[in-house]
């Protein structure tokens, strides 16, 4: 309504690297079968923990980090989703072939 258009333009971009990357950690979710993205503990429980800016990936309930070696807000790298523990062979080469297909 009332903002100024940089704080309204701000928000559309945010609104969008924000769909972008729930549509990357629900897709590898699906991928996995035993992964929960809102299981993220990062900062802003996001998915999103940028190397670049030292922030540590981490997951609640004893899940475990699997990055998704893709981009995040505007970052290059970043994105992530939690897995339960399990084979970890399995769910690495999973996200390998994911991260081919993106």
């Amino acid at each position: 309504c009332c903002q100024p258009n940089n704080q309204h333009d701000e928000a559309s971009e945010a609104a969008r690297f924000n769909a972008e990357l729930l549509r990357t950690v629900a897709k590898l979710d699906r991928e996995l079968g035993n992964c929960d993205h809102t299981k993220c503990t990062s900062s802003g429980n996001d998915c999103c923990a940028p190397d670049e800016v030292g922030e540590e990936k981490t997951c609640a309930d004893g899940f475990k980090v699997v990055r998704a070696n893709a981009p995040c807000w505007s970052y290059k790298e970043g994105a992530y989703t939690c897995c339960q523990p399990s084979n970890k062979q399995h769910e690495e080469s999973e996200a390998e072939r994911f991260n081919a297909e993106l």
